[in-house]
């Protein structure tokens, strides 16, 4: 059935894309992905959507790092994919040559519990913070005051907490993937990890104390990401683009109805509503915005924006099928300009859309999603990975094309 689904969704991805006016992509990586199934270059727009420059910047007077005591920070969700428990064994590890170094846990998630318990267990938490949900002011004061920013994950594309980090001008120590090396130079600007066992990655740690020459080249990084990622310059981009996209003039009068749809994410994304719906809004768009919640609630008004819930349903296939026409159904009812579209999931509605109504419809590749299907769907049986992963790839060929 699931071999079944992924060929069907490959086949409604295909000639979703197809009939997309933008393929909006974060970073080279995934447009590099798109093209190799077929994309015009000139549909894929490849900009991420940047962070506030004004707040993530680097000191005024750069502190020199205390090799006796550096300090380590992690600003990733406490989330399973995220593998700060590998994160805290290696950082224990490192202890042992290192006993006054420190590790910052700034971010919250599931995990909270287990990992705190972790820490103790392995006699390491008198030298692990946890400071749970913090506002990004005091998220940009932690990472001025650390010397290392570390993460583990390999299946993204550019992550804003990279990005956040690297302007700050503190080093970065991440997973060796295309989305990374567009920020990181080996040995150059930071480190680049390629084996991600404990033993490993404490010794990459290690490795980064002790290279003084980082140092200069992670300062560097602030200049390129306030010319790259400073969000008001990429928002007022990605405004033109919509505008064109909608057949307007640069100067003309807007007008356009947008409606974000998304069953994976809450109404409160910090992606979706805080830095998309919310910069829209702000710009004269008239935004609505589909998302799940937990508890069934009427549409409200937020931030400018129209709120209208879908109801959360527990059992995959619930959310798969069942979740993703209530949202269509919704969207249809919006009677939006343009529809911009967040999950894998609503692929063959978004076709069915672009095929008998007369509207534009922008499909948002998050991340290269067929990269993720091995590890997070299937680690025990490979080889339906590969299968399912093949048919996906035929899916964004297919969608690609035209």
């Amino acid at each position: 059935a699931s071999i079944f689904r992924k060929k069907l969704l490959g086949r409604f991805a295909k000639f979703a894309i197809s009939k997309a006016g933008m393929i909006h992509a974060w970073g080279s990586n995934i447009k590099n992905g798109l093209m190799r199934f077929g994309a015009e270059e000139n549909k894929i727009l490849v900009m991420h959507r940047g962070i506030d420059t004004n707040v993530f910047k680097p000191p005024e007077l750069h502190h020199a790092i205390n090799r006796n005591k550096p300090v380590f920070i992690s600003t990733r969700s406490l989330e399973p994919e995220y593998l700060i428990d590998k994160l805290i064994e290696s950082f224990a590890l490192l202890l042992k040559e290192f006993p006054n170094a420190r590790l910052i846990i700034a971010g919250d998630g599931t995990q909270k519990e287990h990992l705190l318990a972790l820490s103790k267990d392995l006699k390491a938490d008198k030298n692990i913070e946890f400071t749970g949900k913090i506002s990004s002011g005091e998220l940009a004061n932690l990472l001025r005051n650390s010397d290392f920013y570390i993460s583990l994950i390999d299946t993204e594309g550019i992550s804003s907490s990279l990005i956040e980090a690297c302007a700050t001008g503190i080093i970065p120590i991440v997973a060796d993937m295309p989305a990374s090396k567009e920020l990181v130079t080996e040995n150059i600007n930071g480190i680049l990890l390629r084996d991600f066992s404990v033993q490993n990655v404490a010794l990459k740690m290690k490795e980064a104390i002790s290279n003084a020459n980082l140092s200069d080249g992670a300062l560097r990084n602030s200049q390129i990401i306030k010319e790259k990622y400073d969000r008001n310059n990429n928002i007022s981009y990605f405004v033109r683009e919509y505008r064109k996209l909608a057949g307007f003039e640069p100067d003309g009068e807007i007008k356009v109805h947008i409606c974000h749809i998304t069953t994976s994410h809450s109404p409160d994304d910090t992606r979706i509503f805080q830095r998309e719906c919310r910069t829209l809004a702000r710009r004269g768009f008239r935004v609505s915005l589909i998302a799940r919640v937990m508890e069934k609630t009427e549409p409200y008004e937020k931030d400018g924006i129209k709120v209208i819930p879908i109801k959360f349903l527990f059992g995959k296939a619930a959310r798969k099928i069942i979740l993703p026409k209530a949202a269509m159904l919704k969207a249809l009812k919006q009677k939006a300009d343009i529809y911009h579209f967040h999950d894998p999931e609503l692929l063959p509605w978004m076709c069915i859309m672009a095929k008998n109504h007369p509207v534009k419809v922008i499909w948002d590749a998050h991340e290269l999603y067929s990269a993720t299907i091995k590890e997070f769907y299937f680690p025990i049986f490979p080889f339906f990975a590969d299968i399912i992963r093949c048919f996906y790839d035929k899916l964004e060929k297919l969608m690609c094309k035209n």
